[in-house]
């Protein structure tokens, strides 16, 4: 379990002050105490040590790495551990805003109340989760994996804050953007750990991508700097088929909407499908249906003549895919 913050965006927010920090070799944090703000600080470059002493909980000490988020509370005092070894540099921005504790758990094996369970599942699916829409969920520290999306709006911040405006609330709007880029990237990790294909989900997408590329296990490792090996076991695992067959089931899957789709001759099927050779094509298409590719037309046409809806999740090429809807 995670004892995260909860802050709660159906109350005001306000925008408090921010910045980028930077210094050489030597530097240390200087002791600050927090009132009645919150500061997030995101490492940049280099790292350092804060120590936080927060009322009723134990003295600690929290390590600063470049693409990580830490969460100072209100009513907090922070100090520098040591002198930092090399130079550092990091964004911070601070805010007011109604909050209390949270409990998030990532492991489902734990007991938790079945509302959360689903809504953990709805915010992996991107769908909409009333259990989290008016809540910005932060632990005092995580990585950063969507470091691009965070640090893009941040600096958006920055740069509004440190420039005249005629409202106060840009700033303050700009903050729960922040905010909620933070908590989408700390829940899509949470939501990893109760999905059964955490570790595959981005290699099936990008394998959907360049489907049309005859691709080896041994390049799809070396794209993801994985093993093959251990590849090989998880993809299996998680996707119940292997990295090849994957990719021939989606070439598959692509030639039975052209066969049932189009006129097209099958050696242009087979084409259209990222197939090589037609021969091989024929072959496989024979092994994993059950029927050759014309039986399978005179079979099947009739069953998705009138139907308009082509699943969107197949990458049809854009030529072939207008062909089909007009």
């Amino acid at each position: 379990m995670t004892d995260c913050f909860a802050i709660e965006l159906s109350h005001p927010l306000y925008y408090y002050k921010a910045g980028e920090f930077a210094a050489k070799a030597g530097w240390k944090h200087k002791s600050m105490h927090h009132s009645d703000d919150f500061e997030i600080i995101i490492g940049l470059k280099g790292s350092f040590n804060i120590q936080i002493s927060t009322a009723n909980e134990p003295t600690h000490v929290v390590l600063i790495l470049p693409a990580t988020c830490v969460v100072i509370p209100p009513n907090t005092t922070i100090e520098g551990v040591n002198e930092s070894s090399d130079s550092i540099d990091f964004l911070w921005f601070h805010f007011i805003a109604e909050w209390h504790r949270s409990v998030i758990v990532p492991d489902l094996s734990v007991t938790i109340r079945p509302s959360v369970a689903e809504s953990l599942l709805q915010v992996k699916r991107r769908e909409f989760c009333r259990e989290f829409n008016d809540l910005v969920i932060l632990p005092e520290r995580f990585h950063l994996e969507e470091f691009n999306n965070v640090l893009l709006s941040v600096r958006n911040l920055l740069s509004c804050a440190n420039s005249y405006r005629y409202s106060q609330h840009e700033n303050d709007l700009l903050t729960q953007v922040c905010l909620i880029e933070l908590s989408n990237s700390y829940l899509a990790q949470t939501t990893n750990a109760i999905s059964p294909d955490v570790k595959t989900g981005r290699i099936v997408e990008w394998l959907r991508a360049h489907m049309s590329t005859d691709m080896s296990v041994a390049a799809v490792a070396q794209h993801f700097e994985m093993n093959p090996d251990y590849l090989t076991r998880v993809f299996k695992q998680e996707q119940g088929v292997t990295v090849r067959q994957y990719l021939i089931n989606l070439r598959m899957e692509t030639a039975k909407v052209l066969l049932t789709r189009t006129q097209y001759p099958v050696s242009k099927v087979a084409h259209y499908a990222y197939f090589q050779d037609v021969r091989n094509f024929m072959k496989q298409f024979k092994h994993s249906i059950g029927m050759t590719p014309t039986s399978y037309r005179a079979a099947f046409t009739h069953t998705h003549m009138n139907n308009p809806y082509i699943d969107p999740s197949i990458p049809l090429p854009q030529e072939v895919a207008r062909s089909i809807e007009s």
